[in-house]
């Protein structure tokens, strides 16, 4: 079988894998997973991703705006998502910001996502947005969570309208002292997590801050490769490494 028809043959059934977790709340995840919200996201990125490369044949409308519409209904009172399903408690910036993205994936695909959504999205934003440029994971009480945290918050920034440019300079300014800081005791177990998103807004930086972003990522990945040719993260090795290839292969 040739690289492009296994890769084929795994998207689908990938698609084919996530059909099956829906629950009849459209949600795409255990109920009682600890992560349900940012599993759900990133299956509704996922899919809303493969609808634009591969269109209807792959992923039919209805499944993303059922998706979409589930993504939506489990907003939090503060405007946010977070780890649980209860809209009631606090969410944080790191699966805020992964729902952002899935929800923006959405409206490429021609779903429509009210502006009541997105008022709320940007308000949680906004409460965790530091005077120095950086973001708190939470917003109250609201702690500087150093590069990776910046990171979460440029992306959020770069999916709003509002003081956008003005917002992600600073954001830019506080990652240029910051994110070359190897003491940053904050990011470092989330390294590859920042990098990540960083990936996803770079475009966005100053020329020269690319440069320097783009050549720092690769030699620090290319160094903590592992042996065995994974990387580690907190979340497993799969997930490390799924993160690091797609950082590299975000690097022209």
């Amino acid at each position: 079988m040739e690289r492009d028809e296994r890769i084929d043959t795994a998207i689908v059934q990938l698609v084919s894998f996530l059909a099956s977790q829906e629950k009849p709340s459209g949600l795409i995840c255990e109920t009682d997973d600890a992560n349900a919200a940012a599993s759900h996201g990133y299956a509704t990125w996922f899919l809303a991703r493969a609808h634009l490369l591969r269109g209807e044949g792959l992923v039919k409308f209805t499944e993303i705006e059922s998706a979409a519409s589930a993504l939506t209904s489990i907003q939090h009172l503060d405007g946010g998502w977070g780890r649980s399903l209860d809209v009631r408690a606090p969410s944080d910036l790191s699966n805020t910001v992964c729902v952002m993205m899935a929800l923006s994936t959405c409206r490429r695909c021609g779903i429509a996502v009210s502006e009541t959504i997105w008022n709320g999205c940007e308000e949680f934003i906004t409460r965790c947005e530091c005077d120095d440029g950086g973001f708190s994971i939470l917003a109250s009480p609201q702690r500087d969570g150093g590069v990776a945290s910046a990171a979460h918050g440029a992306v959020g920034l770069s999916l709003l309208e509002r003081d956008r440019d003005q917002r992600l300079q600073r954001c830019f300014e506080y990652l240029s002292i910051y994110g070359s800081n190897a003491t940053d005791q904050a990011s470092a177990p989330f390294q590859l997590y920042g990098d990540f998103y960083m990936s996803h807004v770079i475009q966005y930086a100053p020329k020269e801050q690319r440069l320097r972003w783009s050549e720092t990522t690769v030699a620090t990945l290319l160094r903590s490769q592992e042996a065995n040719g994974a990387w580690i993260d907190p979340a497993g090795e799969e997930f490390g490494t799924a993160l690091a290839v797609l950082v590299l292969s975000s690097i022209k």
